[in-house]
């Protein structure tokens, strides 16, 4: 299938009525779509193949079982660490395209009223 192609059926999927096509898109869904479509998301984020999406698959389904999400499991440091390092990494990637002329880092600084220790 074509990316435009792609782009269309996507678009008539999210848009359309029928109980058979997908209304939401899970993250890792989101991710695949994105990479297969080669936005300039996953190439600013450096999400460049499978062993990198593989990585946020995981991360993800570590979220997903936590308490932080839909899970029993405490989260520890390290995972903690990760979560925050990527969301970080993906929102200062996702700034860069939207606002390319703003640092984000200095909004972060303004806004850091919340340490951990």
């Amino acid at each position: 299938m074509s990316r435009d192609a792609l782009r269309s059926a996507f678009g008539t999927a999210l848009s359309s009525d029928a109980p058979d096509l997908p209304q939401r898109v899970g993250y890792y869904g989101a991710l695949s779509l994105l990479h297969g479509l080669d936005h300039p998301l996953m190439e600013r984020a450096y999400v460049a193949d499978a062993k990198a999406l593989g990585y946020l698959r995981r991360l993800g389904d570590t979220r997903n079982r936590s308490v932080l999400a839909h899970g029993t499991r405490p989260v520890d440091p390290a995972d903690a660490r990760d979560l925050g390092q990527q969301a970080e990494h993906f929102l200062f990637a996702w700034w860069g395209l939207q606002h390319p002329d703003d640092d984000p880092r200095a909004l972060v600084e303004h806004l850091a009223f919340v340490t951990m220790t």
